[in-house]
Formats: C-alpha cells, sequence, structure tokens
C-alpha cells in the first residue's frame, strides 16, 4: 500500500541553528583532524554525519553522547557503514548508504545480507548476496521455495569475487608477460574486402547497399546487416536435389537414380539443400537475399528434406504454410556477399 501524500508546513520542521564551528588541519589528506568547537554544553536535536569525517575522534565522542541521551544522529552516503557503523552505533539494527559499502555495512549491523547459491547447465554453481529488503523480503520467499528449486534472474548484479584470479595471475607469470600480444580486433578491420567476419565494423544498414549499384561489379565484397525476413515467398523452388557426397546438383538418370557430375556416378538416394530467396527488411529500406542451406535452415527451422515432407502433408492445417509463415518477422544478424551477375543474352 502507497504512504498517503501528505503536505508540509514550514512550520512542521525544527528550527536550524549554528551553534558549532570547526577547524581543519587542510596539511593533512583524508578526513584530516577536525576540531568541533563550543559543542560541550549543547544539546543538537540532530547530529548529522559525513564520511569524510569518520576519523574524527571529537565528532565520534558527539555522536555516541548524543546516542547515549537518546536523541538523533544521521549519515549519509558512506557514513553509515564508515562513520557510525565504525564507531558501535549500528549494531542490532538495521541501516542502509550507498551500494558499494554495503558489504562493509552488513558487518555492523543484523539481518542485512542472505547468500544463496545458484546453479545452471554448465554444473558450476556461484554464491549471490542479497542486500537489506532483498535479504529480508525475496529472500525469505526464496528460502520458503528452496526445495521447489525456483528458477530466478537477476539483473544489475555485481561481481565482487573473480575465482579466476589466481589462474589468470599464474599463466601471466608463467608465459604470458614474455607472450606478444595483439589488439583484440586487430585483423578485422579490411573485412568489406577479403570476407573475414567482423562484429561491428562492416555492419551497414540495408540503404547503403541498395542505393550502391555498383558494389560488387570488380569483386564480391562482404558486409553484414540486421534486418528482418519480411516475406517468403512459399510458391518458390526453394529446394534442389543434390549429390549427398559433394552437394552439388544431381540429375535424373535415365533408368533410376540420379547422377552426379562432379562425382561422375550414380546414387539411388539424393537429398534437398536450400536455395531461397527471402525478402528482408530494415528501418532504412528493404531488399532481396539468397540464403543457402545452412543459413536457409536456420531461418526456417527444419531441413529442406523436413520441409519438403510437410508439403507433401495433407490435413485441414497446411504445416508447410505454417512453417513459412513462422519464418518471417524474425531479426537476424547476416553475414552477406554482393556480387553483381551479368547474365547471357
Amino acid at each position: 500500500m502507497m504512504n498517503e501524500k501528505k503536505t508540509f508546513d514550514v512550520s512542521d520542521f525544527v528550527k536550524v541553528y549554528l551553534t558549532t564551528t570547526e577547524e581543519e588541519d587542510l596539511n593533512t589528506r583524508g578526513g584530516g583532524y577536525i576540531k568541533l568547537i563550543g559543542h560541550d554544553n549543547i544539546k543538537f536535536e540532530l547530529v548529522a554525519c559525513h564520511y569524510r569525517k569518520a576519523t574524527c575522534s571529537n565528532l565520534c565522542y558527539l555522536v555516541n553522547k548524543q546516542d547515549s541521551n537518546g536523541r538523533l544522529n544521521a549519515a549519509i552516503c558512506c557514513a553509515p557503514a564508515l562513520a557510525l557503523g565504525t564507531w558501535g552505533l549500528l549494531e542490532g539494527k538495521k541501516a542502509t548508504g550507498y551500494p558499494v559499502i554495503m558489504e562493509k555495512l552488513a558487518a555492523t549491523c543484523d539481518d542485512h545480507k542472505r547468500d544463496i547459491t545458484l546453479a545452471d547447465e554448465t554444473k558450476k554453481t556461484v554464491v549471490v548476496s542479497l542486500w537489506n529488503d532483498l535479504a529480508t523480503g525475496i529472500g525469505h520467499e526464496l528460502l520458503d521455495m528452496a526445495d521447489n528449486h525456483p528458477v530466478i534472474a537477476i539483473k544489475s548484479l555485481k561481481v565482487g569475487d573473480f575465482q579466476e584470479a589466481t589462474k589468470l595471475k599464474s599463466w601471466y607469470d608463467a608465459e604470458g608477460k614474455e607472450t606478444s600480444m595483439s589488439a583484440i580486433g586487430s585483423g578485422m578491420g579490411s573485412s568489406a574486402n577479403n570476407g573475414s567476419r567482423s562484429m561491428y565494423s562492416d555492419r551497414v544498414f540495408l540503404s547503403h547497399i541498395t542505393s550502391n549499384p555498383s558494389l560488387g561489379e570488380e569483386k564480391p565484397v562482404f558486409f553484414s546487416t540486421r534486418a528482418y525476413i519480411s516475406f517468403i515467398k512459399p510458391d518458390q523452388t526453394m529446394w534442389y536435389r543434390a549429390c549427398k557426397t559433394c552437394n552439388k546438383k544431381v540429375t535424373e538418370a535415365m533408368d533410376s537414380g540420379y547422377w552426379c557430375e562432379g562425382c561422375l556416378k550414380k546414387d539411388q538416394e539424393c537429398s534437398l539443400r536450400y536455395i531461397m530467396a527471402v525478402k528482408v527488411s530494415d528501418s532504412t529500406g528493404e531488399t532481396w537475399f539468397s540464403a543457402f542451406n545452412d543459413e536457409a535452415e536456420k531461418i526456417i527451422g527444419c531441413t529442406a528434406d523436413e520441409l519438403n515432407n510437410l508439403k507433401s502433408e495433407e490435413g485441414e492445417v497446411n504445416e508447410f504454410q505454417t512453417k513459412v509463415k513462422e519464418a518471417t518477422w524474425s531479426s537476424h544478424l547476416f553475414r552477406i556477399s554482393i556480387t553483381v551477375r551479368r547474365d547471357r543474352g
């Protein structure tokens, strides 16, 4: 339930007075030495601490005196852990603070941390620490469900324990420091010319391809592009009969079986391999790609032989049409080769 909205008047707040001053030795670093002047006989309504004053013994004395008299203390940023926590004022209490100091804060408070062990199909486990409300809320719920082995998703996770660090250090000391190394992206910059794969250096929009008709005139060029498959024509010739040995196209033999010109032999069986035209679209335009067997299998989700069997089936539901339709409007990262084909007249 949300708290009821409430409007405050200026008179509702305690008046603030400057009742003490401080001197700091500017020659010191970090928190420095702080001397509070004129506070011995003053009763404060509230004392607010900043983490840079955590080394001030006079402030520590004042805050503890404030606490023993039942008056209020406050802390901001890292001060709950670095000031109030180290001064022993949070024992048995609940507190929160800046995320990076929560582990240090937990050491001075009660019930602020709960460790859960996670596992996945890699047969490895990792310990995740829940803090504050997550520890007392979600943490208790997970404890109640532990026997049912719940599946959980975590976001904004901070990694604090790198178990591979020792192994990495040993490798570097033994051989890494003498090894010649190169940048992770080296050798990928000229991928548009030689066809080598790159994650980002040669990624383009479809408009770059459709607006440059001269691409691929002299030699094939290669690009990466992310686009959606917007249409697959279902009545096209989507595959060809291929030799099971060399994957080249075969023809029907005079008597029976299939003849492969590449292997110069006849087989009784052949396989079907995709050679399929797909229309792709992105925010800049659309064009047609030719998808060959391995890539087409990823698009359709089955082999050409399996799709052909679906096409031959009869029934109220056309499984072939359904399979082709399911492949549309799916996003893919394509690796494409552009070549100008000149048909002989």
